[in-house]
């Protein structure tokens, strides 16, 4: 096995095991509903606050495998849009495009709450 290749099933582990952090917290955040953003209490400050993080940390590690996959695959992994447009042809991804509006979403999020 190439250091590549153990590096990139280090990170499948990684995601195996953080996939679930996410919807754990998403489904706390979709019991909030209505939501009353002026009223929210601590709590539901911390569930929304957990849900963001864990959302970026998930998609952040995401990203950096599917490039670790380009790599190893011998594909352009510039720029990242090479990338998306490799993983929507193995159907890893549904398309570029969702992803784009998925990573400009985290990152809107983001920015709010700096």
């Amino acid at each position: 096995m190439t250091a590549q290749t153990e590096l990139l099933a280090c990170k499948l582990e990684h995601l195996r095991r953080m996939r679930t952090y996410p919807t754990y917290s998403h489904d706390h955040v979709t019991q909030m509903t209505p939501v009353n953003w002026s009223q929210l209490t601590p709590e539901q400050h911390e569930t929304l606050a957990a849900f963001r993080v864990r959302f970026s940390d998930f998609q952040e590690q995401l990203g950096k495998t599917m490039r670790a996959v380009v790599i190893e695959e011998e594909q352009a992994a510039e720029p990242f849009t090479a990338v998306l447009l490799y993983m929507e042809k193995l159907a890893i991804i549904d398309s570029k495009d969702r992803w784009k509006e998925m990573r400009e979403l985290r990152n809107a999020i983001n920015h709010e709450y700096e």
